[in-house]
């Protein structure tokens, strides 16, 4: 009874009953023919570079060769990474002649990279935010294919379990005041 009572208020309150009435393609495809799909393409992106190259520590130097023009940088969680020179050089990193040693995580190491190799450190993201933000998936409200990747592929990944808060403690301690505002707006929507 209630359930019969339920379809009639849905069908009498002007909320959709019929999925046709809700996308096109669904009656397109029902006008089309008996078994007939409509195939939708999706223009991807390219595939996010990682700026980043894990070393490990051997007795001889290194377990792969360091290239002429990368720096190897030794992290605050006892990690080594080679960096391309000229892409560590556009962040506020200072590049040491030997190994670079930051007070930073692996986790803010490639954010911090990232960032600045896209936007140097006075730029801005692409995507605006209009605060405050109260989306629980930061991808839904970022506007722009590399910042969807950034977020998808450095501040999502699984294997950087606590990302946000020593990205930004990190970004913070460098003056990387446009980062500090992305990674806030992310850790708002991670949290919720």
């Amino acid at each position: 009874y209630w359930i019969d009572n339920r379809l009639k208020f849905f069908a009498f309150s002007g909320m959709p009953v019929d999925i046709k009435s809700v996308d096109p393609a669904i009656v397109k495809a029902g006008q089309a023919g008996q078994g007939a799909e409509i195939k939708r393409t999706k223009i991807l992106p390219p595939p996010f570079q990682f700026l980043l190259q894990s070393l490990q520590k051997t007795e001889d130097g290194f377990s792969l060769p360091v290239a002429e023009d990368s720096v190897v940088v030794h992290t605050a969680d006892d990690k080594y990474f080679s960096v391309n020179r000229a892409v560590l050089s556009k962040s506020p990193i200072k590049i040491a002649p030997e190994v670079t040693e930051i007070p930073f995580s692996q986790e803010a190491l490639a954010v911090i990279v990232h960032w600045c190799e896209k936007h140097g450190v006075d730029g801005k993201s692409e995507s605006t935010f209009a605060l405050p933000v109260t989306h629980t998936d930061f991808n839904l409200i970022l506007q722009s294919d590399w910042d969807k990747q950034f977020n998808t592929n450095i501040l999502s990944r699984p294997d950087f379990s606590d990302v946000y808060i020593p990205s930004i403690n990190a970004a913070d301690s460098l003056g990387l005041t446009n980062l500090v505002d992305f990674l806030i707006v992310g850790l708002g929507c991670a949290i919720r």
